[in-house]
Formats: C-alpha cells, sequence, structure tokens
C-alpha cells in the first residue's frame, strides 16, 4: 500500500470514530425535540436540561456499576461452588466487557456492510 491510501484509510477511521461518537450524543437533542417542541421555544430550557441529562446518564451509570458488581459476584460463587476454580469477580467483568465490545463491533460492521451493498451502484449500460 501506498502511504496516500494508508493515510486515506487512518483518515476514514478516525472521521467514522468522531461521527459515532458525536451523534450519540446530537441524537438526544433531535429526539428531545421532536417529543417536546417547547424546547425549541425557550433555549433557557434546553441549557437547563443539561445537568439533568448528565444527572441521568451518572445515574444509569451507576445503577449498570452495580447491576454488572452484583452479577459478577453472584457467578464467582455459583462457579466457584459449582465447579471448584476459583474465578475472580474481575475476570467475569472483563469478559463481559470484551464480549459486549465484541457485541457492539460485528453490529456497527454488519450495518455499514448493509449500507454500502443497499446503494445503488451507477453503470454505464443502465444509463443508455
Amino acid at each position: 500500500m501506498k502511504n496516500a491510501t494508508i493515510s486515506k484509510k487512518g483518515k476514514d477511521i478516525l472521521l467514522f470514530i468522531y461521527t459515532n461518537f458525536t451523534n450519540k450524543f446530537t441524537n438526544i437533542w433531535g429526539k428531545l425535540t421532536g417529543r417536546f417542541p417547547v424546547i425549541n421555544r425557550y433555549p433557557v430550557l434546553k441549557y437547563s436540561l443539561i445537568p439533568a441529562l448528565i444527572a441521568l446518564l451518572l445515574l444509569v451509570r451507576y445503577f449498570l456499576k452495580f447491576v454488572v458488581n452484583e452479577l459478577a459476584g453472584l457467578t464467582s460463587g455459583f462457579v466457584g461452588e459449582t465447579s471448584g476454580y476459583a474465578v475472580s469477580e474481575q475476570t467475569i467483568i472483563m469478559s463481559l466487557a470484551a464480549v459486549f465490545i465484541g457485541f457492539r463491533i460485528v453490529k456497527m460492521i454488519n450495518k455499514h456492510r448493509k449500507s454500502k451493498t443497499n446503494e445503488p451502484e451507477l453503470s454505464y449500460e443502465n444509463a443508455k
């Protein structure tokens, strides 16, 4: 590969990551303004919702953290009782995180592949 193609592919990957990351946060406003059009009329309301959304995200994060830690504790105890192997809770959490991240990557790749196959191809034979 030439340096130009490697540079272009790297730029495309970084742009893909950036757009997916920013879309996670900008889609929230689109959904909220679609359901509550009052937000567009009062900009102060929009900016006062930002701390509430941050608090909601933190609340969800701590709730998920609690659930995952409890699940890891129960699973570690169950595996230790049934098989006699001592599996630490950290190993279980890391394996759950790896499975979740792998699932998200496969889902993103499939979505990207489907969107590329659904694009119409231009051919000079059909344009005649």
